[in-house]
């Protein structure tokens, strides 16, 4: 099996930072899953620009992963407001190598 990487990127409003800060620690402690085998919240060297990774142990778990848990779509919530419009990306990897 595969390893899949998933990973979000975003651009927050800078004036919010203290507050995602906040939402992304409680997220960080909220993220778990069947098949989840990291999760992590990176900062780009370019200031307020954000990467939110996950690994899944494989594609399956992947396809499976369901993150509609009530107090992760609350922070979800939290975090659309802090986020700048239009600077969400997507990117989902496949592992190659072992």
């Amino acid at each position: 099996m595969s390893n899949v990487v998933f990973q979000i990127k975003y651009k927050i409003n800078p004036e919010f930072r203290e507050d995602y800060l906040k939402v992304a620690g409680e997220l960080k402690a909220q993220i778990s899953a069947e098949g989840l085998i990291g999760y992590d919240i990176f900062e780009s060297q370019k200031e307020n620009e954000f990467c939110e990774m996950f690994i899944f142990e494989s594609q399956e778990a992947y396809d499976n992963y369901d993150d509609s848990d009530e107090m992760i779509s609350l922070l979800m919530d939290k975090l659309a407001s802090i986020i700048i419009e239009g600077s969400m990306e997507y990117s989902t990897y496949n592992k190659i190598t072992d």
